[in-house]
């Protein structure tokens, strides 16, 4: 382990040795530290929309440092191979929509848009049928998992380049000296017990909701806000009762019983 951390070390210090000294090497280590950790973490669960404006803000913070030719070359490379696996998605979608209709998110691309227009425009004779109808097809998911790779890669790229290794290594060190004193194993029972409990309440809300959906897949009289607002007033009396039912048993579970939390472990049933 020793070992892995000295070439670690070896290699964040390179990209810190190799890269000009810039404005982001000024800015305070503290907040450099939390605003990569909060990148890394809130990324994955934004908007499509946000994920792009990141990357971009991304690439102009990327582009502000004067980057040595191997690492910008490097970084090109990388770019070049989410190209390809993008332009491979693009072509297998656009095939199984000629075959199939798409059952999953999908962005629909006419490339030659703007070329259409501008040659309809300028010459009366041009016809661009055929042109206009080339579309093709890309899933929402794919265009994710790409921005979300390249966020991840460049962001932690900069951060290696304009942070020294002592200071983030450290710095994560005294943020994890403070909080000693807590007990990580009443951190770890609560986060088990509430975690199994949480799936518990939900599988049983996605069994009522179905259950209910089916009973009134038949009634095409009935109103149908009244039948989706009777439906989820069910769904949250038996919620709440669920919920109470649950809370008892655990509470007297515990009152009755003497559990050593080093020794807890709760098996998950429910993927088996």
């Amino acid at each position: 382990m020793y070992k892995n951390m000295n070439i670690s070390k070896l290699s964040n210090t390179f990209f810190f040795l190799y890269s000009p000294i810039n404005w982001i090497h000024k800015k305070n280590k503290k907040y450099k530290i939390i605003y990569v950790f909060l990148q890394l973490l809130i990324v994955p669960y934004s908007n499509l929309i946000y994920i792009i404006i990141t990357f971009i803000i991304t690439l102009i913070l990327l582009k502000s440092i004067n980057l040595p030719f191997d690492i910008r070359k490097n970084l090109i490379n990388i770019l070049m191979i989410f190209i390809c696996f993008l332009v491979v998605s693009i072509h297998y979608t656009t095939k199984q929509s000629n075959i199939s209709t798409i059952n999953y998110p999908s962005l629909k691309i006419k490339p030659f848009f703007f070329v259409n227009l501008l040659f309809k425009n300028s010459n009366k004779y041009f016809c661009a049928d055929r042109i206009n109808k080339s579309v093709f097809y890309i899933q929402f998911a794919t265009v994710r998992l790409i921005f979300i790779s390249l966020i991840y890669i460049f962001t932690i790229k900069i951060f290696l380049l304009t942070t020294n290794y002592e200071e983030s290594t450290m710095f994560i060190v005294k943020q994890l000296t403070k909080y000693k004193n807590i007990n990580i194993t009443e951190i770890s029972f609560t986060i088990i017990l509430s975690s199994q409990f949480l799936k518990i309440t939900f599988l049983h809300i996605n069994k009522l909701r179905i259950a209910y959906l089916i009973r009134n897949l038949n009634n095409e009289k009935s109103n149908r806000l009244k039948q989706i607002i009777f439906t989820y007033l069910l769904i949250i009396k038996s919620f709440f009762l669920n919920f109470y039912i649950n809370t008892k048993f655990i509470s007297k579970s515990l009152y009755g019983r003497d559990i050593l939390c080093k020794d807890l472990y709760v098996v998950n049933i429910y993927n088996k």
